[in-house]
């Protein structure tokens, strides 16, 4: 194989490109740069992204499964008993636009 100028440039532009630099002695602030940049991100480690318990969804599957009759919420079924025991003495919150303030503007 004949070596043309074009082939002879462009292995001399291959060995520039494709080099392996050797290592050069890094001090101790490069190196845990360097260490720091290897690992994976403390945010996105699991011990970390799973710290809480899924609470979200557990609230949701609750309201979902108290909804269809499949679990009971005492604390809950005693604030909404209290609710109504309220509202039937007169005693609750009024609903949107029956305050105070639209019952004197009307009589």
């Amino acid at each position: 194989m004949a070596k043309t100028a074009y082939s002879q440039y462009m292995a001399k532009l291959r060995g520039q490109i494709l080099v392996i630099p050797t290592k050069s002695p890094l001090s101790y602030k490069q190196n845990r740069i360097i260490e720091m940049f290897a690992k994976r991100p403390v945010q996105k480690t699991s011990n970390i992204t799973d710290w809480y318990p899924p609470y979200k969804e557990w609230n949701l599957f609750r309201t979902k499964l108290r909804k269809l009759s499949l679990f009971r919420d005492d604390q809950l079924d005693f604030t909404e008993q209290m609710a109504e025991i309220a509202k039937a003495k007169g005693k609750g919150k009024p609903e949107k636009g029956a305050g105070k303030k639209s019952v004197a503007t009307q009589g």
